[in-house]
């Protein structure tokens, strides 16, 4: 994977509240950043005004409110910048931005416990880092995906469409349904749960089935339960119907194994810092060994849920981008689409940035 920036960020103490250890990619050496130099707050300071700043960005969203609502992540996620990185970390990305011609590339290495830092958010005063650049997360795991291919075929794809995600027989469940139509359009056999868009929704074991796909596409609630342990759901009626980090590794992935899309509240979050549990489903689903993981750090409102989707699918399978830049472009054109609700800048990917997933198929 070429970078323009590679760092590693890990806990730098057990205190949740200590700063984090930063190192930074230079001439193909890891060099320790000093703790004497570090961030102004601790990291538990960061997250819960992270957590506040995504909750009350959401809630005016939902209230109808949003008008105001890009304005006041920018400014927030400005002073997180320099709130949670130390100088010589953002020196290293201003340089590494600056010299770039094409939207670069910037690699984070990072324990799981740190899954929840929004690097895609930071805005270094020019722009968000999500925009300004591909962001791809890393997380250092036991496994993860064996196939280091940069090129990945789709002949498959499943798509799982969660109960009471929209009215049954609504616009947006047909919506839905046409996610990956362009894929078909190229040979792509992809099977939709349920088939009639409702009624019959999908199980565990439907997805469990589909493990060795070429694309998973989720469409579901999210959420995360009173012990911090984020989950996906299908159907938040049913306790069997969660998808928590302790499901994902029972998927029996193929050594090259799929995109997984969690289109869903909060998908990718990680458990709290006082769990137990310190990995969260993206990381499970990279650990199993997923190529690459796309969801949201914060709730996604439906509209842009479904939006989102089909431009991204649009830029990866019929444009032919890699993943990072397919994301990244994504972000791109709801910027210039000026819509006042940011839920859109919330995605992340998992993954090497670079990997394309080509069509395979007779159209």
């Amino acid at each position: 994977m070429s970078a323009a920036a590679s760092l590693m960020v890990l806990p730098s103490s057990p205190d949740p509240d200590a700063p984090a250890q930063f190192y930074l990619l230079g001439a193909g050496i890891w060099h320790e950043v000093p703790l004497q130099v570090t961030a102004r707050i601790g990291l538990k300071a960061v997250r819960e005004g992270v957590d506040g700043l995504l909750r009350d960005i959401m809630t005016k969203i939902n209230q109808g409110a949003a008008d105001n609502a890009r304005v006041t992540l920018e400014a927030k996620c400005r002073r997180y910048w320099s709130d949670l990185l130390p100088v010589p970390v953002g020196e290293y990305l201003t340089s590494a931005l600056a010299g770039a011609i094409e939207p670069p590339c910037v690699l984070v290495y990072t324990s799981p416990k740190l899954e929840w830092v929004p690097w895609e958010l930071l805005h270094d005063g020019t722009n968000f880092l999500g925009l300004r650049c591909r962001v791809a997360r890393l997380p250092i795991v036991p496994n993860g995906p064996v196939n280091a291919d940069s090129r990945h075929a789709v002949r498959n794809a499943a798509s799982f469409l969660g109960a009471g995600v929209f009215d049954a027989h609504t616009p947006q469940v047909s919506r839905w349904a046409n996610t990956l139509a362009l894929a078909e359009g190229s040979g792509v056999v992809v099977q939709r749960f349920p088939a009639n868009g409702g009624a019959n929704w999908p199980g565990l074991e439907n997805i469990q089935a589909a493990a060795s796909v070429d694309i998973i596409h989720l469409t579901c609630h999210g959420g995360v339960d009173d012990q911090g342990r984020p989950y996906l759901t299908l159907d938040p009626e049913d306790d069997y119907a969660g998808i928590d980090e302790d499901l994902a590794t029972t998927l029996n992935f193929p050594p090259s194994g799929p995109l997984v899309f969690a289109n869903a509240c909060g998908s990718p979050r990680a458990a709290a810092p006082s769990a137990a549990a310190t990995r969260g489903i993206a990381v499970a689903f990279f650990d199993r060994g997923a190529s690459a993981y796309v969801g949201a750090i914060a709730p996604i409102s439906k509209a842009v849920a479904l939006e989102f989707a089909h431009v991204f699918y649009e830029r990866l399978l019929t444009d032919g981008l890699a993943v990072g830049e397919a994301l990244r472009s994504t972000k791109e054109h709801f910027q210039k689409a000026n819509t006042t609700d940011p839920s859109w800048l919330f995605y992340t990917l998992y993954g090497s940035p670079d990997t394309r997933f080509v069509p395979e198929g007779v159209p």
